[in-house]
């Protein structure tokens, strides 16, 4: 099955994908090899669909033999992560799936082929060092979710080497799931690749395992981990698939 994307109009193609949700990067962006084209094939083809739900739906779900759909699918979809002012996380698609059983399970996603996830804390931090910036009580209040703990003085020095976007990706995915009245979601990282360009997959996996790490989580039925963040389950999950050059 195909998935349609329903907005003001169907996007059932990569021309009003573009037309309707282009990449910050405009036509820069929209490019062989690059993200955000590359996540639009794979969203648009039929195997897609059956993919997301073989992969992440069911293993997640309370029944197994439960049928799932699709019931919400945006791109570029915007999530506000607190209150203060900017505070956005850009999920590159997000969506919602629905069983039989009204089961329901969000999904956002992060789309990567040779892009890297930004900077790390480290360097997020000395840019909160500016005169009225909130970005030093907004990584506060991320670790504060999805750690389950208080801000210390040490806090800093540990989580110093994760990368920023991984930890605004996790919130961005729990704060979505809690605007949608969703207890369970996934934050899936989909990491696409040519076969003989594979380095970017270990890396970009090592730097979500980190974190998990720091957290003291362990990988569970083939997800990285489960983070537990008032009462919403995030389930991470690293997705490799191959580039299809059209």
């Amino acid at each position: 099955m195909k998935i349609i994307i329903k907005v003001t109009t169907k996007i059932s193609s990569l021309n009003t994908w573009f037309e309707f949700f282009p990449p910050k990067g405009g036509k820069k962006q929209w490019k062989e090899k690059n993200s955000a084209l590359e996540f639009a094939k794979k969203v648009l083809s039929p195997e897609f669909e059956n993919d997301i739900k073989d992969h992440i739906l069911k293993p997640l779900s309370n029944d197994a033999n439960s049928n799932f759909r699709i019931i919400k699918a945006m791109p570029e979809c915007i999530t506000k992560i607190d209150e203060f002012k900017g505070g956005q996380r850009n999920h590159d698609l997000a969506l919602i799936a629905k069983n039989d059983n009204n089961e329901k399970i969000a999904i956002c996603f992060e789309a990567k082929v040779q892009e890297s996830f930004g900077s790390k804390v480290e360097k997020q931090w000395k840019v909160g060092c500016k005169e009225n910036s909130n970005i030093h009580d907004r990584i506060k209040g991320i670790w504060k979710s999805i750690s389950n703990s208080d801000w210390n003085d040490s806090t800093l020095d540990l989580i110093k080497g994760i990368k920023y976007q991984i930890l605004t990706g996790i919130i961005g995915t729990i704060k979505y799931a809690e605007k949608e009245g969703i207890h369970k979601c996934v934050f899936c990282v989909y990491q696409l690749f040519e076969p003989a360009d594979d380095k970017y997959i270990s890396k970009h996996e090592q730097e979500i395992k980190d974190l998990m790490e720091i957290l003291m989580i362990e990988p569970q039925n083939d997800f990285l981990g489960l983070i537990k963040s008032n009462n919403i389950e995030c389930y991470i999950k690293f997705l490799t698939r191959e580039i299809e050059i059209l």
